[in-house]
């Protein structure tokens, strides 16, 4: 700063005119109290040096700003590289996992499908049977039902053919039942009768043999 204070004047005084307007408004050239030359000349020397540390302090400023915007960007570059580190690392575990999971469900899933399909073939299996022997059994029973009511009704037939025989037959012996004991009663009468007349001839003649011998 000492050195610029000790540049030329005119170097100062060309400076201080194209970096700020302060020294003309500062001290006007109407003045009545117009400072001397060397007063003017230091001043505008001031003048001039405040500039330049102006203009440093923004240049300083803007290097720390521009420091500080390099430091934040590598922190949010840090973090956000991290972030995307942590991020990517949970992802390759989540993919893992799932691709392990998936890889277990696939697994019991075509375990299981293997047993369905093992355990419905052997269900069809043994329902075709199952089912071929019902309709083997249904029709033996259809077929003995069958014969079981023809045999039935012919039964039937030859019971009410049965029937009407005995009971022509019982009609048939009860008549001749009927009448022998008819036939057995006139013979009884008939004895009886045969027996009172030769009762009487015996007697008549028991009764002659008397009158003869005495």
């Amino acid at each position: 700063m000492v050195g610029h204070r000790r540049r030329p004047r005119e170097e100062a005084h060309g400076n201080s005119l194209s970096n700020t307007a302060g020294p003309s408004t500062m001290v006007p050239d109407n003045s009545p109290l117009e400072p001397t030359p060397d007063l003017k000349s230091d001043i505008e020397n001031i003048l001039s040096a405040l500039q330049q540390v102006r203009q440093k302090t923004i240049s300083d400023g803007q290097k720390k700003c521009e420091e500080v915007l390099t430091s934040t960007t590598a922190d949010i570059k840090a973090l956000v590289e991290q972030a995307k580190v942590k991020i990517q690392a949970e992802r390759d575990a989540l993919s893992k996992q799932t691709s392990k999971l998936c890889k277990e469900y696939e697994t019991a899933l075509k375990d299981e499908a293997a047993k369905y399909k093992a355990t419905y073939t052997a269900f069809c299996q043994a329902k075709d049977t199952h089912l071929q022997a019902y309709e083997e059994i249904y029709s033996k029973f259809e077929e003995t039902k069958e014969k079981l009511l023809t045999k039935f009704d012919l039964l039937r037939k030859k019971e009410r053919t049965a029937y009407a025989d005995v009971e022509s037959v019982c009609t048939q012996k009860f008549h001749e039942a009927e009448q022998a004991i008819k036939k057995m009663k006139q013979d009884e009468k008939s004895f009886h009768m045969l027996r009172k007349s030769l009762g009487t001839i015996f007697a008549d003649s028991s009764d002659e043999e008397t009158e003869t011998m005495g």
